[in-house]
């Protein structure tokens, strides 16, 4: 009871919920209950600074032409309705035949008739051929734009961000279209911001159990539902055919989603278990495979959601104990297989 007291405390302001996410699970295993109230309440409390983070392992394309709207409408997991009711950006994934997953994206609208197409640095040339595959006729255009990417964060990111974009029309800047609490994404189309590169953002990401690009969504080897991709508004239900869109349709209509990717937490240390390595509970069951880990003491793992949650606080991948926890960004809604935790 004093601990739901203490959650909701906290959850009144967005900077008291990235601190329970983020360090909750640590000062529970170093010093007791106790001594996390005493630290909770006490003046040691400090905000989060505002952050703008280049992100190095993002890229942008840019598709544009009178049918370039249509032409990703058919390849996209979401509706592109949306950008033309006025939304300025949107999450989206590409997937194969077999409907895994082989891009994420944050598709923007530029201005009229050309798109924005953000993915990973890694994936650019693949992303690009894919695209040329299914243009066949259509009067569009697909190149690589080179313009970075920043995410934007912390206390007052709103205000700071309208400041920084305020009579610069080269920047295209918008909330992030997934989660609020990841600020803000921004395009610079002419030269550098000043800006660290400090992987803040990925550590942010991590404590959110979001995952981004290649190396967390391996190409062809995850759904769409196994990344949250619904939870983060990227599926839409309602919209035509387009490629990999059957099972992802029967697996929304089942209702019957095991694993997600979810955040780690354990003690900050320098030696890390390699990616893809099992996720153990007290009785030897795999539970899940690790996607990513900062030395900070965060991670993101694709957990099987019922078993992991039953032995959150217990888990092992070799010697590192982790724990996990049910983000609170996730909807109230239940899948029809699991029970609420």
């Amino acid at each position: 009871m004093l601990l739901l007291i203490f959650r909701r405390f906290y959850q009144t302001t967005e900077v008291g919920e990235w601190y329970f996410k983020m360090r909750l699970p640590i000062l529970l295993n170093r010093s007791g209950f106790t001594q996390l109230l005493r630290k909770s309440f006490s003046t040691q409390f400090q905000s989060t600074p505002f952050i703008l983070e280049k992100l190095a392992h993002r890229c942008v394309i840019r598709v544009s032409g009178d049918e370039a709207l249509p032409f990703l409408q058919g390849l996209i997991t979401n509706d592109m309705r949306h950008l033309e009711e006025g939304a300025p950006s949107m999450y989206c994934m590409f997937l194969n035949t077999k409907g895994r997953v082989i891009f994420d994206s944050i598709i923007y609208q530029e201005n009229q008739g050309s798109l924005l197409v953000e993915c990973d640095t890694r994936a650019e040339v693949q992303l690009k051929k894919h695209l040329t595959v299914y243009k066949v006729r259509r009067k569009i255009v697909i190149e690589s734009c080179g313009f970075p990417v920043y995410g934007a964060f912390g206390d007052n990111a709103e205000e700071s961000v309208q400041k920084l974009t305020k009579g610069n029309e080269n920047l295209v800047a918008c909330r992030d279209p997934r989660v609020k609490e990841l600020g803000f994404r921004i395009i610079a189309r002419n030269g550098e911001l000043e800006s660290t590169e400090e992987q803040n953002y990925k550590r942010l990401r991590f404590s959110l159990g979001v995952g981004e690009g290649v190396e967390e969504l391996p190409s062809g080897n995850c759904f769409p539902m196994e990344a949250n991709c619904d939870y983060m508004h990227g599926v839409s239900f309602h919209k035509g055919c387009y490629i990999g869109q059957e099972l992802t349709a029967r697996t929304h209509h089942t209702g019957v989603v095991r694993k997600r990717l979810m955040p780690l937490f354990f003690e900050p240390r320098k030696s890390l278990p390699a990616l893809e390595s099992p996720i153990l509970d007290p009785q030897g069951k795999n539970v899940g495979k690790l996607r990513g880990l900062c030395e900070s003491g965060v991670g993101i793992a694709l957990l099987r959601v019922t078993e992991a949650l039953r032995s959150a606080d217990n888990l092992q991948i070799g010697d590192l104990n982790v724990k996990t926890h049910r983000p609170q960004w996730w909807p109230s809604e239940l899948s029809k297989d699991r029970p609420e935790f």
